[in-house]
């Protein structure tokens, strides 16, 4: 078990190198150039609706080069981060395939490789998403002062990171506050530690937020623009999840290449549902349906943004595969799933058209 654990996080890696060094696109260059910046002067981010962690977290791999390929580092190592934490998320022997499976799916999912080599936040989100869940499932055997201000620093390092991130916050408190009423408290006093860290960026934020409803009220289409219009942004996540960053059409091939893991996954998830960790729903289902319903006043929700839900999707999966007892049923769906993530990595690696 321990070469796998270490054969899956290398070959994640492997995965990610191919188009690394390719040149930034616009979101990106404007990215490097404000983490280019001298340390005083990366604040100075009204215009850009995003927290400063991550212009600190590039602004420090600046010192050492300024090539495309490796300040995507900065973007890559949380990915491997994240794919450690689906890997070690249960110690538990007998359930280690689940997770061992789950981060297979994971490092070939083409959609957290193109997103594992975008010198954006969002991979840094899914990173501090895994760990809050990684810290609260330690939470059962041992908690202690330490472990509880850790929570708290995690998760207002997550808000710091993209403010979608919420969102997964408040859908993990939910979860809390209802099935683990043992841990209520310790919660609370850790949220409360992050949200005190976090009131002293409440005017920062509220001066971008200032400006993005101007764009949004000033330019028609804006809304449009920076969040997928609401009738199809709760379908294209899904979509996008499974089936990586391949353009959706309606033509006879996407019908078949969705259409048959959707199939599956819902076929499974209305028979087998129980036999899923409830904390997995919160984590993917919860969080992105407040960003969703959230998104009816501003826009917020796409599928790269609730990125930090991607990892609770293929654990999901993974549940639902080993839950089942017909050992061909269970390998000829693990093929399904792992034929899709392959096809789009494929994809992405052939298709200019989804490439930078």
């Amino acid at each position: 078990m321990n070469f796998l654990f270490f054969f899956v996080l290398l070959f994640s890696f492997l995965l990610r190198l191919p188009l690394l060094s390719d040149s930034f696109w616009m979101d990106e260059a404007a990215q490097a150039l404000e983490s280019m910046r001298l340390f005083q002067d990366q604040l100075k981010i009204a215009a850009d609706f995003q927290p400063p962690l991550f212009h600190y977290w590039v602004h420090f791999f600046t010192f050492i080069s300024r090539q495309e390929w490796w300040l995507r580092i900065a973007s890559l190592l949380p990915a491997l981060g994240t794919m450690y934490l689906v890997l070690t998320l249960e110690k538990n022997k007998k359930t280690q395939p689940i997770y061992m499976l789950a981060g297979l799916l994971l490092s070939i999912s083409a959609f957290h490789v193109f997103f594992s080599q975008e010198l954006r936040q969002y991979m840094i989100a899914a990173w501090w998403g895994a760990l809050s869940w990684w810290l609260l499932l330690r939470w059962e055997k041992k908690i202690t002062t330490k472990q509880i201000l850790m929570m708290g620093l995690v998760n207002v390092a997550g808000l710091y990171s993209m403010y979608v991130y919420l969102f997964h916050w408040i859908a993990q408190a939910i979860y809390v506050l209802i099935h683990k009423s043992h841990l209520r408290k310790q919660y609370f006093i850790s949220s409360l530690v992050g949200i005190m860290l976090f009131l002293p960026w409440i005017p920062a934020f509220l001066e971008q937020l200032r400006i993005g409803t101007t764009l949004q009220h000033s330019l028609p289409g804006w809304a449009e623009v920076v969040s997928a219009p609401q009738w199809k942004a709760l379908p294209l996540v899904l979509l996008k999840f499974v089936g990586g960053g391949k353009a959706v059409s309606f033509t006879f091939f996407d019908a078949l290449y969705y259409g048959i893991p959707l199939g599956i996954l819902g076929v499974l998830c209305v028979k087998l549902y129980k036999k899923v960790p409830i904390y997995l729903w919160y984590w993917s289902v919860v969080s992105v349906v407040l960003a969703w319903l959230v998104s009816f006043i501003v826009p917020v929700i796409s599928p790269k943004r609730v990125m930090f839900a991607l990892p609770a999707m293929f654990l999901i999966i993974s549940h639902l595969i080993f839950s089942l007892k017909d050992v061909r049923v269970r390998n000829a769906l693990l093929g399904v799933f792992l034929s899709i993530q392959i096809l789009g990595l494929i994809f992405y690696w052939t298709t200019p058209s989804m490439q930078r």
